[in-house]
């Protein structure tokens, strides 16, 4: 059966059975419906982290010496956490207007100013803002299919038997009202050319209901760990340790964002990134997208006429274990213990179900000897990411699906905790004033006190512009001291002896005799008589 992207609905005729390699003829036909929905790919996730929407950059303008990050109440403020810990480096920074460039001896572009000079202010800073806005990002892992077939039979246009084939249901048994029982069973071989978004990242607003879109980027687009511009998840480390960025215009290290993209995206003819409005079904583990293509389904129907009894020996066996991983916090599995406690060999099913876990293949079956114990493994998932406990209720069925046995197992969920990584925290008010607006030609933000001890020892204007008056004094005093000391030194000519005295070079040592000893001159040693001994050993000269 081969069908498109529409639903479809097929015919069959039966009119004969075969029934111990001899084909019977059926006295009235049985005729076979066959409904097929669309397939439907489920992609399962990995939950990364909370992205921001659009980060964006403040300037405060502020006097000059005013800027400040690294006191207890920087021009940014602090971001703290859910602990109340400052994160590191959302204090901003800062661009400041050099004394030239005040004094109009330079000219420099500057970040976010219309440039130096007394007019205008001389400082600003620069603040990383979170939008109000954030979306939640999924790593999509490997595509499986997803697909639904309704079979009906009909005898003289009456219904006898319904049945619905699924991934989680392959092969499903009915008996008729006549005691006509049907098996049927599907093989689905999955499109290779269907669209694959594995390895992509699935962004979903938090925000429910959202006017934002749904959409899917690549890995490539995100900075998990928030140290690098240009991507969705940077951080206040990135924006903080951007190079030369007092002369970059404003702005930059924030680019391609979310937001960004979204208005990109939408600009397009046909999106690239934007997942089309109720093309999925959100879960806490997987999304559900409706794809069309083409799928191959090979489906069995097993009919056993009404004058033809097969019997099929049926088993006696127990459940003889059962244990789930728990606490579950997001995948887990449950290990059931099978075992035949009868003395023939027998067909068994087990079919395991619970209400708030997503279980993987719930119904399998099996063949045992006798007193042959098997066990069988079945995936769980956390579905809805609360904390509860849920029962897993596992049954044990013969081959005409009686119950034999069935467990309940209570499973603990625990929920998996999930945070915005770098970007996040709460803001806080610093107490310094500040204008977020260009400041005016003829005016300037209101001034404040900031700590003198800051200021370089060399700098008179930081000391005047902060009010730091005794600071002033004292630097002048010394200023004058030191021209005074040095006036004195030169004109009573101590400055000059002092050259001398250092410049003035050793005297010659004389060789030690004694009176009993006389002076031998060695004739080869002597010095000529032309030769002069300053001569041969000049002296340093002072300059």
């Amino acid at each position: 059966m081969e069908d498109g992207a529409m639903k479809s609905n097929e015919e069959v005729v039966v009119s004969s059975v075969t029934v111990d390699g001899v084909e019977r003829e059926l006295d009235v036909p049985v005729v076979v419906e066959l409904t097929k929905d669309e397939d439907t790919i489920v992609y399962e996730m990995d939950a990364l982290r909370e992205f921001n929407a659009k980060p964006t950059e403040e300037i405060r303008y502020l006097p000059y010496n005013q800027c400040t990050t690294d006191t207890d109440s920087p021009s940014c403020g602090y971001v703290v956490d859910s602990a109340g810990m400052i994160l590191p480096y959302s204090s901003g920074y800062c661009c400041e207007c050099t004394e030239a460039e005040i004094l109009g001896l330079e000219s420099r572009y500057r970040r976010g100013t219309p440039g130096c000079n007394f007019a205008s202010s001389a400082n600003t800073a620069h603040c990383l803002q979170m939008s109000p806005k954030w979306f939640l990002g999924s790593r999509i892992k490997s595509p499986s299919l997803e697909y639904s077939t309704s079979v009906t039979l009909l005898k003289d246009k009456a219904t006898l038997a319904q049945a619905t084939l699924t991934k989680s249901a392959k092969s499903v048994k009915t008996t008729t009202p006549g005691g006509l029982t049907v098996r049927a069973s599907i093989l689905v071989t999955t499109p290779a050319d269907f669209a694959s978004l594995e390895g992509q990242v699935l962004l979903v607003p938090t925000e429910n209901p959202s006017p934002l879109p749904v959409l899917h980027l690549p890995e490539t687009y995100f900075t998990l760990d928030g140290r690098e511009c240009d991507k969705i998840g940077v951080s206040f480390e990135a924006f903080f340790s951007e190079g030369s960025k007092c002369f970059k215009t404003r702005g930059s290290c924030l680019n391609n964002q979310i937001m960004d993209i979204i208005a990109e995206d939408s600009a397009r003819e046909v999106p690239r990134y934007i997942l089309p409005e109720g093309s999925f079904s959100k879960m806490s583990s997987a999304f559900f997208l409706v794809m069309y293509t083409m799928s191959s389904q090979l489906l069995t129907l097993e009919i056993d006429a009404a004058v033809v009894t097969i019997k099929v020996p049926l088993g006696v066996g127990v459940i003889q274990k059962v244990s789930c991983s728990s606490p579950l916090q997001e995948v887990g599995w449950c290990n059931v213990t099978v075992v035949n406690s009868g003395k023939v060999a027998a067909g068994f099913s087990v079919g395991v179900d619970a209400e708030g876990i997503y279980v993987e293949n719930r119904y399998v079956v099996m063949h045992l000897d006798p007193s042959e114990v098997k066990v069988t493994p079945f995936q769980i998932r956390n579905k809805d990411n609360k904390a509860t406990t849920e029962g897993v209720t596992v049954t044990l069925m013969d081959a005409d699906d009686n119950t034999l046995d069935n467990v309940t197992y209570n499973v603990t969920v625990k929920p998996t905790v999930i945070d915005k990584g770098s970007q996040g925290g709460v803001p806080t008010t610093p107490s310094l004033p500040y204008s977020t607006s260009s400041p005016r030609v003829n005016g300037s933000p209101p001034p404040s006190s900031v700590s003198c001890t800051s200021c370089p020892w060399y700098s008179p204007f930081c000391f005047v512009t902060r009010k730091c008056f005794l600071q002033a004094v004292l630097l002048t005093i010394t200023v004058f001291v030191i021209i005074a000391a040095s006036i004195y030194l030169i004109k009573h000519g101590y400055l000059t002896a002092c050259i001398k005295f250092v410049c003035q070079p050793a005297p010659p040592k004389t060789p030690q005799t004694t009176p009993d000893t006389p002076t031998r001159t060695n004739p080869i040693l002597q010095l000529p008589p032309t030769v002069s001994r300053s001569k041969q050993h000049s002296d340093p000269e002072c300059v």
